[in-house]
């Protein structure tokens, strides 16, 4: 929605057919298994080939590149990428972190290369990156509680270099499932920016994706 500002998505999860379908939908309000369709009805017919034409128009502008696994060989193709388009206004989205390929070497330290070099960029292009990371599996008997920063994989070197860090959790995870719109919880595990540690409230509209404040 900001007209100075461009975007790289790496969609490390899945492939970026699946981010543009999601996309369609969050942008339509559509719902997902529908936007790959012709659609029976005009009015969502017309919002689907506008939405279509919003992205390619957003692509061919330079505004919105979508990569997946299939464009990165390693950290070095990623960072590559990032720096042949560094702009005033760039900003970078890595959905999930722990999949950028690395050289060789132990967990340990291949996570702690990856926040370096991460947080390496950040300052020195100084543009933001925004990540999804993992979550350490929890004992039974502990499930229930919310998220902290100590639930992130490899806690120590991501939570250190990070500026900011996120929890998404839903508010009622008991009914989550059935819930048609959701309420999740965005919590502040950390904020360098402003002194603000608390949390807010989100609307996940689940059959197309969107998340509103």
């Amino acid at each position: 929605t900001n007209p100075h500002a461009s975007g790289i998505y790496f969609s490390l999860d899945d492939n970026k057919d699946v981010i543009i379908n999601r996309l369609l939908g969050i942008k339509t309000g559509i719902s997902l298994n529908r936007v790959q369709r012709k659609q029976p009805n005009e009015d969502d017919q017309r919002r689907m080939d506008l939405a279509y034409e919003n992205l390619i128009e957003l692509s061919n502008s330079g505004r919105l590149n979508i990569l997946d696994a299939s464009d990165i060989a390693d950290m070095s193709s990623l960072e590559v990428v990032i720096r042949e388009n560094l702009n005033n206004n760039l900003f970078v989205a890595i959905d999930g972190l722990y999949n950028i390929p690395m050289g060789k070497g132990n967990i340990r330290d291949v996570n702690i290369e990856r926040a370096n070099r991460l947080k390496a960029l950040v300052d020195t292009a100084n543009i933001p990156i925004i990540c999804t990371g993992e979550t350490r599996k929890r004992p039974a008997n502990k499930r229930s509680r919310e998220l902290t920063i100590h639930d992130i994989m490899e806690t120590g070197k991501y939570a250190f270099n990070a500026n900011v860090v996120w929890a998404l959790s839903p508010e009622n995870a008991k009914d989550f499932k059935e819930d048609e719109e959701a309420i999740l919880k965005l919590a502040y595990e950390k904020n360098k920016f402003k002194h603000f540690t608390g949390y807010n409230k989100l609307t996940f509209i689940k059959k197309c994706g969107q998340i509103k404040e």
